[in-house]
């Protein structure tokens, strides 16, 4: 079921950060996975997110907080670029590796992360 959400209300921005907060942990921890096997990205991990994301039909690109930004560059930086770029390149595997640990709470944001809502 849709569930069609305003972006401004406070209904809204209860719903968006429920979904952040449930599905970045995860998020974090398929990219470091990857970071050791490289065979399997996490993609459909990627689509799920992307999916529940769709079920709350947010019309706002803007992110609400710099979590919520990490997160959407995070599942874009995965989602599309190569794994063998991942890990040959190494500012995107450092990129990749620093916006994981942010969002598990383990470094503060040393990285610029600007990014829009799917």
């Amino acid at each position: 079921m849709i569930q069609l959400v305003s972006s401004h209300s406070s209904n809204a921005e209860s719903l968006i950060l429920e979904h952040i907060q449930t599905y970045a942990p995860s998020l974090a921890l398929a990219s470091l996975s990857l970071l050791d096997s490289p065979k399997n990205p996490p993609s459909t991990l990627c689509n799920e997110h992307l999916q529940a994301w769709w079920t709350l039909s947010v019309t706002h690109p803007i992110p609400d907080s710099l979590y919520e930004s990490v997160y959407w560059s995070l599942l874009h930086l995965i989602q599309n670029t190569p794994p063998a770029l991942l890990l040959g390149d190494g500012f995107l595997r450092h990129k990749l590796e620093h916006y994981a640990q942010y969002l598990l709470h383990k470094t503060p944001l040393l990285l610029r992360a600007q990014s829009i809502r799917p």
